[in-house]
């Protein structure tokens, strides 16, 4: 008798070990509608560094319109050699706006026809251009679309949901985007995006071949009211 439950217990065993372990399946998507890929707040600032160490780039949410019924952000960038004060740094972009709406990230580059004085921005002097639906959030992984609508020959493909990129701001967990060409083969820029901060990391190719890129140093995110 003993031998018998001996050998069922064996067979139990066999089969148990078998059979397929089911294992759980990963999310492909990531995000839910709502969150915030890159939070847009008056104040909010983001210092990259270049990749070759010799530039260092300030971006700052400085202001803001109501423009066909969603908020957009202006973001000015800052730039200054590294190694010297963060005073010093020049305003090299005054014109690039953000907002969040169905499910994307967009951009535009737009000017004021007015004055310049933040406290007057209004949305009839918001004239935009070269309009990007640039990230899309909440993401799918292996999902492609045109993000830009004056160059359909650009195509963003999101290549993970949660890789691990360390830079001198800390350890975040991102999404991948890369966007390539269907006209230049040689042609990729992919970025890292942390949801709910922003921009980690960023790198491609120039026309020469040469890489080029930039890395989160450090962030301010301000609390809204």
């Amino acid at each position: 008798m003993k031998n018998t439950n001996l050998t069922m217990l064996s067979l139990l065993l066999i089969l148990t070990l078998g059979l397929p372990h089911a294992q759980a399946e990963e999310p492909k998507t990531r995000g839910e509608d709502g969150d915030v890929l890159t939070p847009l707040t008056i104040g909010n600032t983001w210092v990259y560094e270049d990749m070759d160490n010799s530039f260092i780039t300030t971006d700052r949410i400085e202001g803001v319109v109501l423009f066909d019924g969603h908020p957009w952000h202006l973001l000015r960038s800052y730039e200054h050699e590294a190694g010297r004060p963060a005073n010093t740094a020049e305003l090299v972009s005054d014109n690039f706006w953000l907002t969040l709406k169905d499910g994307y990230e967009w951009d535009a580059w737009a000017e004021l026809n007015g004055g310049d004085d933040d406290e007057e921005f209004v949305a009839e002097e918001l004239q935009l251009t070269s309009l990007s639906r640039y990230y899309r959030y909440p993401a799918t992984l292996g999902e492609t679309y045109k993000p830009n609508a004056d160059d359909q020959t650009v195509v963003m493909t999101v290549t993970s949901l949660s890789e691990k990129i360390t830079t001198k701001a800390g350890e975040f967990d991102c999404i991948v985007y890369k966007e390539t060409s269907t006209e230049d083969e040689d042609y990729a820029f992919t970025s890292w995006v942390a949801p709910g901060v922003g921009i980690i990391k960023n790198a491609g190719t120039d026309e020469d071949g040469e890489p080029y890129g930039s890395a989160l140093v450090s962030y301010t995110l301000v609390e809204e009211d």
